[in-house]
């Protein structure tokens, strides 16, 4: 089971609201209760093939028409769905997948990709 804290700053005031859920990887959500609209949140916990983040990574959180997008800003790898659990689920995917892709042509990789390789590298690790 996954587990996320969200910090949101909803009010004029500056005061941030805590709010944690959880979710298991292979549960469909029926129902996602409202949440204030988010900015950015870090995620943590588990990914994909048996990995997991090695440190809190922070995403961008926005919304256009219907869906929600998740994205890191460093390299701006991102993933959306129609809610946010599915789309943090998504993210966790592409974000692991991506290192296995970067991995499998690392002998051709360009400066600029070695780059994103060492720095999935850094925030991914395996169980």
């Amino acid at each position: 089971m996954d587990n996320f804290t969200v910090n949101a700053n909803t009010r004029a005031s500056g005061a941030a609201s805590k709010i944690h859920f959880s979710y298991s990887s292979n549960t469909k959500v029926a129902y996602e209760p409202p949440l204030p609209p988010l900015t950015s949140l870090k995620v943590t916990g588990h990914l994909p093939e048996g990995r997991r983040l090695t440190r809190p990574l922070d995403v961008v959180i926005a919304y256009d028409d219907g869906e929600v997008i998740v994205s890191e800003s460093r390299f701006h790898m991102h993933a959306s769905a129609p809610t946010m659990t599915e789309a943090l689920i998504a993210f966790r995917r592409i974000f692991s997948g991506y290192l296995d892709l970067l991995s499998s042509r690392e002998n051709r990789l360009d400066p600029y990709l070695r780059e994103q390789l060492a720095y999935l590298r850094s925030y991914i690790s395996a169980e």
